[in-house]
């Protein structure tokens, strides 16, 4: 399979629970391709790691000799990948803090977005699945749901890119689960990759490990938590057409509701009105 000849840079911006990982598996499974799974969201909530080509946890040449990783780093980490290969990085905006500096230069970036009240719906089903709900206190909810994260991170992310004069998209996530075909054109044409049907096929990974592409934490600990989150991406050969329900439905978090209304949702609106709209459009 041909890319364009020149080296690809994009950043998808996105939250918890967005399908980005799945998306990301997609974006990978090309060639010359290299993904950086969130080494912001790494880098700050444990100090500093080394990030390293996940094929053999080792250099393979592509970073340097001790390639810890800070707020700092990462931005000359990536643009050096990027030298030689087409490079995807997917991270939280919420990680970010403002830090936009910390931005590679030359980057293209999708804010990708969900409704609100599907993402904790999402949480409930997956990632507190083997608990019961009232296990589970309002608290949990209530920080997932905290001002800086979400959809007004993702709002203000683009709001910062627009201002800087950057290449940036809005897509929602359900694009890619509802209308692949359409949606990964367009990514791959606004990001400057070629698009070939074998981006929505990929292998299952039944071993444990993540994508040989992927450039992840060279931590045993942090990988298996990692393969743990991923499991559903990494065990899947192709998206999922899955519908989201965007009312939140249990009686266990009387305040959540309120929460995803009053803080998220206007947030999430604005994003929508700049996103990009397909034929068989897929934004509920």
């Amino acid at each position: 399979m041909e890319l364009q000849s020149e080296k690809a840079l994009l950043m998808i911006w996105t939250e918890a629970r967005h399908k980005s990982t799945v998306t990301l598996r997609c974006f990978s499974n090309s060639e010359n391709v290299k993904a950086f799974f969130e080494p912001h969201f790494y880098t700050s909530v444990s100090g500093n790691i080394a990030y390293r080509n996940h094929s053999a946890y080792i250099d393979q040449g592509i970073l340097e000799e001790d390639p810890s990783l800070t707020f700092e780093s990462i931005k000359s980490h990536i643009e050096k990948v990027n030298e030689k290969h087409h490079v995807i990085v997917k991270d939280f905006a919420s990680t970010l803090r403002g830090n936009y500096e910390h931005i590679p230069e030359n980057a293209k970036h999708i804010i990708l977005i969900r409704h609100p009240a599907a993402v904790i719906n999402s949480v409930l089903k997956y990632d507190v699945k083997d608990q019961s709900a009232k296990n589970i206190n309002q608290y949990y909810f209530e920080d997932l749901l905290e001002k800086d994260r979400l959809c007004e991170a993702l709002l203000n992310v683009y709001r910062y890119l627009v201002e800087k004069g950057k290449c940036v998209s809005i897509m929602h996530c359900n694009d890619f689960t509802k209308n692949p075909i359409d949606a990964m054109k367009y990514a791959c044409d606004f990001a400057g990759l070629t698009f070939t049907p074998r981006m929505l096929n990929w292998e299952s990974l039944t071993d444990g490990s993540m994508p040989h592409n992927w450039i992840v934490p060279d931590n045993f600990y942090i990988l298996e938590k990692l393969f743990k989150n991923c499991e559903t991406a990494c065990l899947s050969t192709n998206f999922t057409n899955t519908s989201d329900a965007e009312e939140f439905n249990t009686s266990h978090f009387e305040n959540v509701h309120n929460l995803i209304l009053r803080k998220h949702l206007p947030f999430y609106k604005e994003l929508l009105k700049n996103k990009v709209y397909f034929t068989q459009d897929a934004f509920i």
